[in-house]
């Protein structure tokens, strides 16, 4: 159990650190970025094929010094030869095949040498013609990113609109609540209506007035319209 909930919070990680780095990149920048490091790249090992060159020449120098050491003792051999002399001419040529030696491993060294050199410069060339087309390519590169980039926009725009998570889809919400509170609003103003007593509507809606004062008005007008004067007393009761 707790291996599967350890691999499962290792691959959770994982996941954002993805999502992380794809948010973070940008290709054009990347592109620039690479040019720059593949550049210096090509000049350190320029550095390192130079200096290979002048090993190589160093040793073209040391196989002719040992060719000229193999003719130079093989004549003082002949010349101890002729003059007598067996000892000086066994060293000369123990020299002389020293010499040839030393001639034999500086010719194989050279031969390598020439041909990693050989090799390494094609690599050079090979790797200064793709930094080069990748810098006569990088505003072509940008331009077709940004394009990409206007494309997955609209692209994400149009299906937020359809999905309704864009902006038209809070204005929907919004008349969603509007009509929430009125009916709320209604039912409240349904509930109020319905509290009064029992029968207090009818008597509300039929309700013909206080009679006793209509005909109090009555005889006011009467009295102050014919001349004469109103009788305002209280009526007496009979006895």
């Amino acid at each position: 159990m707790a291996d599967s909930v350890f691999s499962a919070i290792h691959n959770w990680f994982r996941a954002k650190n993805q999502e992380a780095a794809e948010a973070l990149s940008d290709p054009v920048r990347d592109g620039k970025l690479a040019i720059q490091d593949s550049e210096k790249q090509i000049e350190e090992f320029t550095s390192k094929i130079a200096t290979l060159i002048a090993e190589t020449k160093r040793l073209e120098r040391q196989a002719t010094d040992s060719a000229s050491e193999v003719v130079k003792y093989q004549s003082v051999a002949a010349q101890a030869v002729r003059a007598g002399n067996e000892a000086d001419a066994r060293d000369a040529i123990m020299l002389k095949q020293k010499a040839e030696q030393q001639a034999q491993t500086f010719a194989a060294q050279l031969t390598a040498n020439k041909d990693l050199v050989t090799k390494l410069r094609d690599q050079l060339n090979a790797a200064r013609m793709k930094v080069a087309q990748a810098k006569s390519n990088i505003t072509q590169l940008q331009a077709r990113s940004s394009a990409a980039q206007i494309r997955t926009d609209l692209a994400k725009a149009a299906s937020e609109f359809h999905s309704g998570k864009g902006g038209l889809a809070a204005l929907d919400d919004l008349e969603k609540s509007v009509n929430k509170q009125e009916s709320v609003a209604e039912a409240y103003e349904e509930l109020a209506g319905s509290s009064a007593p029992v029968g207090q509507a009818l008597l509300d809606k039929y309700s013909v007035g206080n009679a006793s004062v209509d005909a109090e008005l009555q005889q006011l007008k009467s009295g102050l319209l014919g001349g004469g004067t109103p009788n305002l007393s209280l009526p007496h009761s009979g006895s």
